[in-house]
């Protein structure tokens, strides 16, 4: 497979995720998340 990818696609370094709390009563948002939803200006486009 590796035949295939660029060595710029084999330099790089994998994604590691963060560290998620081990309280239960608290939800992590990752970087891509928001508690708000979509702004409107995004639901008009």
């Amino acid at each position: 497979m590796s035949k295939f990818w660029s060595p710029f696609v084999s330099d790089l370094v994998p994604y590691v995720p963060g560290e998620q709390p081990k309280l239960t009563r608290l939800v992590k948002l990752n970087t891509n998340e928001n508690p708000y939803g979509p702004s409107p200006k995004a639901i008009d486009a």
